[in-house]
């Protein structure tokens, strides 16, 4: 590795977040090149986004805890510059993209870092016209961000980085919110950034198949430590890759009740403020099979998972469990139907792990039926067991995401809904939700998952296809491909199928 290329350099770092906990980075030594293009994969808990924190000077200058090595950028050690001065090298999109929208509009978001680095009018502008072309977020540019889907709001926050003309990218799980057109989008401007403007790609991620193109270097993590650091040339598979097998099984079930209709929808339509986000939505869901909605980013998915528990203003026909659920409070509805958010840190209301575990069953009064077995076994299977009595805010954005899974499925809801529920976990824990799926399918409960992810095609039973706000097919994944192939939803191939 030619020393007058390393742009950034760890040398015996150290980071654990309290005395209480065991280290989270342990004597990683790291040299990172001007140019590379690096994916970062690992187990989740294995120190992926805590590494990125440290790259980025937000551990130690922001994030409390126990820091020890050094950190340098083209020789300048990091703890000796400010954050300011980091963040016009160095920009990192976090994993949980409204972590770092501040400002109230789209145009305003991407003028704010500019605007902070003092830089002329003329260059402030140069700068926004050119994240703009880049993440493709021209029609945006008047919204509120607060109006943005998850994926809009991911772009966003690339938009702003690169608005600040840093040197180093580095981006945590930057795809998982998108749809195949925008995540095409993003992975072509990182590579324009990577070889035409030499800048230098750090990205984490659970999927690092999706860079196999793009990378020049894969780095494994595991406990903390580098277990393995390839070149593109070494790499002959991608490790935590989930196995067909495992969604094929789940898809062959047979309920072992006869299917009722659990979800009826009539000339649906629902509202945000005075807009209409969704229009006629006419739907009838059936007990015993696994759902997939899909569509784009902004198409109406989530705004359609939210508003059947009555969190959003509506106007037409919705039945749930054979009742006119607009009539009913949203606290009654979620004894039946219960709902995982899209964005973990929304859903999150207790001190401890173990009490949020327990926050649902007990305002729907239904504790008596949860055992101490039961949690137990539900902490253990999601890998949270050494997190009992740890507060929820301090886990990662994985970690967070199963919490909020075993937190609804703990009481087993005749409905459950799931709006991106793989985000942040690696292959052992996204089987661990599949077993919550197979273990309901078998019951004959219905479930219902909102995801960009490849792999629905092999477990779904049905998919409902959302465009511009409008239901546009419903059906099996075989008699939706040409479709979905037109819409460019999804990398449709034989292998992916079947």
């Amino acid at each position: 590795m030619d020393s007058n290329q390393i742009i950034i350099q760890l040398n015996d770092v150290n980071f654990q977040y309290s005395d209480s906990q065991p280290k989270v980075i342990s004597n990683m030594c790291l040299k990172i090149q001007k140019a590379e293009f690096i994916v970062i994969t690992g187990k989740s808990g294995s120190g992926k986004s805590t590494l990125a924190l440290i790259l980025s000077g937000f551990i130690p200058h922001l994030v409390g805890g126990k820091f020890e090595g050094e950190v340098s950028y083209q020789g300048i050690e990091t703890q000796t510059l400010t954050l300011g001065e980091i963040s016009q090298l160095a920009g990192l999109v976090h994993q949980d993209p409204e972590n770092q929208i501040v400002t109230s509009n789209v145009l305003e978001e991407l003028a704010f870092g500019p605007e902070n680095l003092n830089l002329s009018k003329d260059e402030i502008t140069k700068r926004i016209k050119f994240c703009l072309s880049a993440t493709n977020l021209h029609e945006f540019i008047s919204r509120s961000t607060d109006e943005l889907s998850g994926g809009e709001k991911q772009r966003v926050a690339l938009a702003s980085l690169l608005a600040m003309g840093g040197s180093v990218l580095i981006l945590d799980e930057p795809t998982s919110y998108l749809d195949l057109v925008n995540r095409t989008q993003v992975l072509k401007t990182l590579q324009s950034l990577n070889l035409l403007q030499e800048m230098t790609i750090i990205v984490i991620d659970h999927q690092p198949e999706i860079y196999k193109d793009l990378l020049t270097r894969l780095i494994v993590l595991d406990e903390g430590r580098i277990s393995g650091d390839y070149i593109k040339d070494e790499i002959d598979f991608f490790p935590y890759q989930v196995p067909l097998k495992s969604l094929e099984s789940i898809r062959d079930l047979s309920a072992i009740k006869p299917m009722t209709n659990v979800i009826k929808t009539k000339n649906y339509n629902v509202f945000i403020k005075k807009n209409r986000i969704l229009s006629n939505i006419s739907l009838n869901l059936y007990s015993g099979l696994i759902y997939g909605i899909i569509g784009r980013n902004g198409s109406g998915k989530t705004t359609f998972a939210n508003s059947l528990l009555n969190l959003l203003i509506t106007k037409g026909d919705v039945s749930i469990l054979g009742e006119n659920s607009t009539k009913i409070p949203t606290y009654k509805l979620a004894k039946d139907c219960g709902l995982i958010f899209q964005n973990p840190n929304h859903q999150i209301f207790e001190q401890t792990v173990e009490k949020e575990l327990l926050f649902a069953p007990l305002n729907l009064n239904l504790d008596s039926q949860i055992t101490a077995a039961k949690v137990n076994q539900l902490l253990c299977d999601s890998s949270l067991q050494q997190y009992t009595n740890y507060p929820p805010f301090g886990l990662s954005f994985g970690e967070k995401r199963r919490l909020t899974v075993i937190s609804v499925d703990v009481y087993t809801p005749s409905i459950l809904i799931l709006d991106e529920p793989f985000i942040g976990q690696d292959r052992y824990n996204f089987e661990f939700i599949l077993k919550i799926l197979e273990k309901r399918k078998k019951n004959g409960l219905i479930s219902i998952i909102i995801s960009h992810r490849k792999e629905l095609f092999n477990l779904v039973d049905k998919f409902i296809v959302f465009d511009e706000g409008r239901l546009i097919a419903e059906g099996s994944p075989e008699d939706l491909v040409p479709l979905l192939k037109n819409k460019l939803l999804y990398p449709i191939s034989h292998e992916v199928l079947w």
